[in-house]
Order: C-alpha cells, then sequence, then structure tokens
C-alpha cells in the first residue's frame, strides 16, 4: 500500500481525535518524525512556547526521536517528555513491520504536579525561558489520572489495529487494482474505480465496536464521564459516514448537535453553556442532514474559542407560521458587517475542522437546492458580542413529506 493512502487516513483520524477529546495525537515514523505536515496549532500554549524556543526545540526534537516506533517493541508505552508531561505511545504493526507509532501527550499525570512545577523553575533557566510565563503556560496543561491514561491507551491500542487491520485489506485491494490498470485507459475511470474499491473495503462497524467495548470497559470501571464521551464520540462518528445527500428530521439533526456540544462542554469544563431547545410539533421537519452543524461548529470554534470569559451558545427550533424559525446564537467574538455579507455571498468560507465535513457555502447550496426560495437566512453579528443565525425553512408535518 503506498503511503499516501496511509498519511490520508491518518489526517481524518488526526482531525476527529482533537477536534472531539481536546487531546492532541501525531502519527510518527521510526526516526520519531511527524507522518503528517508540521502544524503547530494541535500543540498546547506551553508546548508551543518551548518549541519556539531556540534551545526548547531541539530538546523537543530529541524527545521525538526517543518515542519514534522501535521495531523491537510492540507494546503500548508511556514515557516523558524533556519538560515533564506524559506522552503515550501505540505502536502501529503493519504486515509485522513496526514502521509508524501514535502518540498522544501534553498531558500532566494527577500527583505529580508539585515536581512538575519544581523542574519548571530550572528548566526556565537551563532553555532561557521566562519563568513566570512557562509557569503560567504549565498550569493550563491538562491534568489526568492513570485511569483516563488506560483508557486513552486503549482506544489508541484498538485503533492502531483497525489500521493495521483495513492496511492490510487496501494492500490486498491495490494489488487486484493494478491488474486492472491495462484495461482502464481512462484516467478518471481508474481514479473512480480505486475510490469505490476503498469504500467497499473501510467498514465503520469494526471502529463502532472498538468504541462500544471502551464504553462498556468506562463504565465497568465506573468512569461515567469518559463512558458519556465516548458515546458521543460515537454517535459523531456512526453520523459522519451518511451520505450529505440524505435528509434528516430536526430532531435527529438536534440530536447529533447536541452530541457534539456535549464533548465540548466537557472539554471546556465549566467555561461552557449551552441550551437546545425543539418545540415537539416541528421536530419530524426535513431538511438535508449536516444543514445546521456546520454554524454550530463555527459558533464553537470562531466565537467561544477566542473568548477569555464564559462562552455560550444556544440552539432552538420554534413554529413560525407555515415556517420553522431555527436559532444558533452565541456570546463569542462575532465579526463586523463586511464579513458577514462575504460569508452569504460564499466569498469566504470561515469553517475549519468539521465532523460533517461540510462548510456554510457547502450549506448554503444544498438549502437552495431543496428548498429554493421557500427558506430565508439571516446573520447577525457583532465584535466581542457575538453571533445570532436565523434560518427560516418549511414546515413539515410528516417525515419524509
Amino acid at each position: 500500500m503506498s503511503e499516501l493512502n496511509i498519511v490520508k487516513m491518518m489526517e481524518k483520524v488526526n482531525r476527529t481525535f482533537i477536534s472531539v477529546t481536546g487531546h492532541s495525537i501525531s502519527f510518527m515514523d521510526s526516526e520519531g518524525r511527524s507522518v503528517l505536515p508540521f502544524n503547530l496549532n494541535i500543540f498546547s500554549e506551553f508546548c508551543k512556547y518551548v518549541i519556539n524556543s531556540e534551545k526548547g526545540g531541539p530538546k523537543c526534537m530529541e524527545c521525538n526521536k526517543m518515542i519514534g516506533s522501535d521495531s523491537e517493541d510492540l507494546s503500548p508505552r508511556i514515557s516523558q517528555c524533556y519538560m515533564g508531561l506524559t506522552i503515550i505511545t501505540i505502536p502501529i504493526v503493519i504486515s509485522g513491520k513496526c514502521n509508524y507509532s501514535i502518540t498522544c501527550g501534553q498531558m500532566l499525570m494527577a500527583g505529580e504536579e508539585e515536581e512538575f512545577f519544581q523542574e519548571l523553575r530550572f528548566k526556565a533557566s537551563e532553555l532561557d525561558l521566562d519563568r513566570k510565563k512557562l509557569i503560567s503556560f504549565g498550569r493550563r496543561v491538562k491534568v489526568v489520572r492513570e485511569r483516563d491514561i488506560n483508557t486513552i491507551m486503549m482506544f489508541l491500542s484498538l485503533l492502531a489495529e483497525y489500521i493495521s487491520i483495513t492496511e492490510t485489506q487496501l494492500e490486498m485491494a491495490e494489488q487486484h487494482t493494478k491488474q486492472l490498470e491495462d484495461m482502464i485507459k481512462l484516467e478518471k475511470n481508474l481514479r473512480e474505480t480505486q475510490f469505490r474499491f476503498l469504500q467497499a473495503q473501510i467498514s465503520p462497524h469494526f471502529l463502532f465496536n472498538t468504541l462500544n467495548l471502551v464504553t462498556r470497559v468506562a463504565l465497568k470501571e465506573k468512569a461515567d464521564k469518559t463512558a458519556d464521551l465516548i458515546y458521543s464520540l460515537s454517535e459523531l462518528l456512526r453520523r459522519s459516514y451518511k451520505t450529505p445527500h440524505h435528509s434528516c428530521t430536526l430532531s435527529e439533526e438536534f440530536h447529533h448537535i447536541d452530541s457534539y456540544l456535549y464533548i465540548q462542554r466537557m472539554r471546556y469544563s465549566g467555561l461552557l453553556t449551552t441550551e437546545i431547545f425543539i418545540e415537539e410539533e416541528v421536530e419530524n421537519t426535513m431538511l438535508p442532514i449536516f444543514s445546521l452543524q456546520p454554524f454550530v461548529e463555527n459558533a464553537m470554534i470562531h466565537g467561544i474559542e477566542p473568548l477569555n470569559r464564559k462562552g455560550y451558545i444556544a440552539v432552538s427550533a420554534v413554529r413560525a407560521d407555515d415556517k420553522v424559525l431555527i436559532r444558533i446564537i452565541d456570546n463569542g467574538a462575532g465579526m463586523q458587517q463586511e464579513m458577514v455579507e462575504r460569508i452569504l455571498k460564499g466569498q469566504i468560507e470561515p469553517s475549519r475542522v468539521q465532523t460533517s465535513g461540510m462548510g456554510i457555502k457547502n450549506v448554503k447550496e444544498r438549502l437552495d437546492l431543496v428548498f429554493g426560495d421557500r427558506y430565508t437566512m439571516e446573520i447577525k453579528s457583532h465584535p466581542d458580542e457575538g453571533t445570532e443565525v436565523s434560518i427560516y425553512i418549511p414546515l413539515t408535518l410528516e417525515r419524509g413529506e
């Protein structure tokens, strides 16, 4: 199997894991080099500060080499980086070889806080870093318990196994595809055939079964919050496999949003309040799937994340005569009216990472196609005050109408 397909798979996993759990995850080769393009945004402010320093950067590179894949050691392992943060390393074994590994880090083990901050005073002097600034960033590092570490290791181990099994299947698929190349003259037909073949080989069932297993283990260990988090992640992933051409009810769309916001509330514990309300008589109103999720994610990513205060997101759907009024409101960073106009005209796309894989421009095009002039959309926003998105769609009283 070519490395290109491996990288594409890793990119998808990387985006999903970070966006829904808040933990940093990387894929390393046997030399400790990142398989994916280097993205500084996945690191905590603490790690960014160290990596960007003259003496800290080389230390981080040395740590990466030490945690690279070891062809002789195929077991998951826990280690510490130079700064004292915990790193989990899970080897990915493909065809008996370990050329890659999954690493999850930037975590501080519970009970090690005092030693960690004592060492920071010496590390700041050694690396010529501002001690107060380093300690301030260090206080923002996530503190995790041992059982949380074990849950993450279990999930990533199963993920590594899934990648290994899938990769083996894809190698067999590619061998068969090569036998057909002489018979296919047009490059376009070849690409389409490879894509269909790839779809046929990758089944989501293994991943969902794995998530269900991890949930049961968490419940058995009485880690209720962890179980709820994994369940919400499973719901998000399960829905992401549905084709964007499908329709769904408002109730189903709101259930998906609720799962997403639950994960975000866990991620920003105590710093995010959410409210979801849908009137019973509009629950069965049909709309294209993922029509609202991009707006909620934009409220989170571009509105709430930049805040230095507590965030708030409210999503509601109520009847308004023969239409349904849907509102997504946040108290986030907001934006100028000029930016709003450019978004509505499709001149700019504010979306970044999304569980649905679609942005606002795509949503507008799909709503245009389905409802024509029977729907309207309005965005009101003010800098430092927040944003309100209002969407009116036709009211349908029966599912499938």
